[in-house]
């Protein structure tokens, strides 16, 4: 993409603000299966998300995991999607992460579109804001979304959250769910359970 091209892409993704997320928006991100077994476990990782997210919205037409894999472009290297040359989805399920953030985050959050933002993130971060989006065997293009990302790589306690497993079909089941419990020193914190199904 040359700079022309840059600017204009630039320009039309400014007209999704991060001012249009509220604390009723469902924001997604795809996780990989490890994580939401890391998330789930006891004593596992706190009810945090960081990193490249989108509202769940703008992701709508996705709706299978080869929709998820391309049109997110996770064909980059090492990823746990894709065969070693990236050219065939090797999982058969994938985890999509969907949930809420109050206000403080939401002020945090901003366009992932600068040059600094293309030259300190690796794929599938494209620069332009938008996620990858990309060609399916059959020759389909499927388009990603917009996204966002935290100021200055933070990490942001979710308000409601929900995972769910994504078969090759497209059916969605609901796997884990953010609940509020009481620890050991009588403060009340959110962890994802497990639902059993």
């Amino acid at each position: 993409m040359n700079k022309e091209e840059f600017d204009l892409i630039t320009r039309i993704r400014n007209h999704i603000p991060v001012s249009d997320i509220t604390e009723r928006t469902v924001m997604q991100k795809v996780i990989p299966k490890n994580a939401f077994e890391n998330y789930t476990k006891t004593g596992g990782w706190d009810a945090r998300v960081g990193g490249f997210m989108s509202r769940a919205c703008d992701l709508m037409h996705l709706r299978t995991v080869e929709d998820y894999c391309y049109g997110l472009a996770l064909n980059y290297s090492g990823s746990p999607y894709f065969n070693e040359e990236l050219t065939k989805v090797i999982v058969d399920e994938i985890y999509v992460m969907r949930y809420t953030l109050d206000n403080g985050a939401i002020r945090k959050l901003r366009i992932p579109n600068t040059a600094d933002d293309l030259q300190n993130n690796p794929e599938p971060f494209k620069g332009h804001g938008y996620t990858g989006g990309g060609i399916n065997p059959e020759g389909k293009y499927i388009l990603g979304g917009p996204e966002f990302v935290p100021e200055k790589g933070g990490f942001f306690e979710m308000t409601a959250a929900e995972i769910y497993r994504i078969d090759q079909n497209g059916n969605e089941t609901l796997v884990g769910v953010l609940v509020a419990e009481t620890n050991d020193a009588g403060e009340t914190i959110n962890v994802f359970k497990k639902v059993v199904k």
